[in-house]
């Protein structure tokens, strides 16, 4: 039963479809009969959620451009997220990680009997330890 009520109904949709006439537009166009390039999407645009939910942590530079008098010529405007959690904690974090840790790298020396003295060397201090 259900298997033929799938069947009508598919034929039915598919029947109404076909009555019905194509329309045809531009694939990107958006509901827009002329897109033009002032009406395209830019990634300010596809990231305006996530920047109006994340506004306390991404801070944006907007530079515009004067516009003045009777017949102003273009103007430009110039729009610059700065990622405030990026710039202000995590490289500076990172930062002194490295520092603090740039010792290890004088320890390394891409020598493997150096390596083995140093596998001994720390058995021998977890043994004092144990004892």
């Amino acid at each position: 039963f259900l298997l033929a009520l799938a069947a009508a109904l598919f034929w039915f949709l598919r029947r109404r479809q076909s009555m019905l006439p194509a329309a045809t537009s531009s694939t990107w166009g958006c509901g827009y009969l002329r897109p033009t390039a002032r009406m395209q999407y830019t990634g300010s645009s596809f990231g305006e959620l996530f920047g109006s939910l994340a506004a306390p942590l991404v801070r944006s530079r907007t530079a515009r451009g004067a516009v003045a008098g009777l017949s102003p010529g273009p103007a430009r405007l110039s729009y610059a997220p700065e990622e405030t959690v990026l710039h202000r904690i995590i490289q500076p974090v990172f930062g002194v990680i490295g520092v603090a840790f740039s010792f290890l790298r004088r320890l390394q020396h891409g020598e493997v009997q150096i390596y083995i003295i140093y596998i001994f060397v720390t058995l021998f201090l977890l043994m004092l330890w144990v004892h």
